[in-house]
């Protein structure tokens, strides 16, 4: 049972709502069975998060690939108009304010550029308008699809029979409800794949 406790957590459990509704539409098999929705009432899946389960390297394997093709029917499903709002939001906007967020924490967040593993590096906050300005240009190509929004290890379970299931979906990108960039995703993935971020 999910129960949302303050007023942002009221917005996040309609989002999530609506994003199990949507992808039940076309039988996305990848979640738990919903049995109410106000309260939000779940199957409990008898599993665990990937990065919490003791598997062979073989096992590992099989999980990634139901992680893939999982979100590759996810993503086949539904296309939308690009937001390039949404875009500038999702990639810039929420970066620059959670490293603002920090900026006091970062060693060297006062020198333009910054000595990382032996390598100079320009100092994001000295050069905000040319990563705004790659940012847009690197996305100007980029199509909305159906995503999870938030599908790291964290958000995602495992049976006993490696078989897959995504929770928790963020159900927005940007400002756009339900859809956004199909690379988020991977970008996800990726990061709780190679960075073992959950852990």
């Amino acid at each position: 049972v999910k129960e949302p406790v303050n007023a942002k957590g009221e917005l996040l459990a309609e989002r999530e709502l609506r994003w199990y509704r949507k992808v039940r539409e076309f039988g996305f098999k990848n979640i738990p069975g919903i049995y109410q929705e106000k309260p939000l009432i779940m199957e409990r899946i008898q599993g665990d998060n990937p990065h919490h389960i003791e598997l062979s390297a073989s096992e590992k394997r099989v999980v990634l690939d139901r992680i893939v093709e999982a979100l590759e029917q996810l993503h086949s499903n539904c296309h939308r108009e690009t937001d390039q709002f949404s875009l500038m939001e999702a990639y810039y906007g929420k970066t620059m304010n959670r490293l603002n967020q920090v900026r006091h924490l970062i060693p060297y967040a006062d020198e333009k550029m910054i000595e990382i593993n032996g390598k100079l590096c320009r100092n994001i906050f000295f050069f905000q308008r040319d990563f705004k300005k790659l940012v847009s240009d690197r996305l100007s190509n980029t199509s909305f699809t159906l995503i999870h929004g938030d599908n790291t290890f964290s958000n995602t379970l495992v049976d006993s029979n490696l078989n897959v299931t995504f929770i928790d979906p963020r159900g927005y990108f940007g400002y756009t409800e339900l859809y956004g960039d199909i690379r988020y995703d991977w970008a996800k993935v990726y990061y709780s794949v190679y960075e073992s971020y959950d852990a």
